[in-house]
This record gives structure tokens, sequence and C-alpha cells, in this order.
């Protein structure tokens, strides 16, 4: 934990004091292969409450050991980059494709 004088002068100590340990707490996950539920909070960007709603719904990679939750940071990585869409381009070269198809 970052520890520091904490005041409140025009320079915004206490803003500063909480970006360093959000910076702390990100070079951390960085080294982590597994995750626990807070990090991967973390990682998505929601609450550790969505985490395990995702994991009740069984929406989300994880895994169960001893009545807690862990995921794997790569499994997570794959996940959320699993639903990708199309540009614009992309969806307006396919629709001339499939019109040539069409007309053969």
């Amino acid at each position: 934990m970052i520890t520091a004088v904490r005041d409140n002068n025009e320079y915004g100590t206490d803003s500063i004091i909480r970006e360093l340990e959000e910076i702390r707490k990100l070079t951390l996950l960085q080294a982590k292969t597994v995750l626990t539920a807070d990090d991967a909070a973390l990682m998505l960007g929601t609450s550790r409450q969505a985490v395990y709603n995702m994991t009740s719904l069984r929406t989300i990679p994880h895994y169960r050991q001893g009545g807690r939750v862990f995921f794997k940071k790569a499994e997570l990585e794959k996940w959320m980059t699993s639903q990708r869409v199309s540009t614009i381009e992309e969806q307006d070269i396919e629709a001339a494709s499939y019109i040539v198809r069409s007309r053969v």
C-alpha cells in the first residue's frame, strides 16, 4: 500500500495518491496469470459483484477451488475480444461478395 502524508492542498495530493494506487494495482496485475475476482473486475473495468454475476450465469470463463473463484488472464483476454464487430468497410466488401455470388 502506498503510504504518504495526505493533505488537501491545491495540488490534489489525495487524487495523486489514488492514481498511484491504481497504477500499482495495474502493474501487479500485469505479472499475474491467474486472477482473483477483484483482479478480474479491475481488468474488465467492472465491479466484483458484476464479475460474480457473470460467473453465476456462466457467461465468463472461470474456475472454482475451495469456494473461491479464479480466472486465467489469457482466457479473459480471449473472452473480451471474442465478439468482434466488423467495420463498415468489411461489411461493404462482404455485401459486394454476396451480390456477386448470388448472381452466379
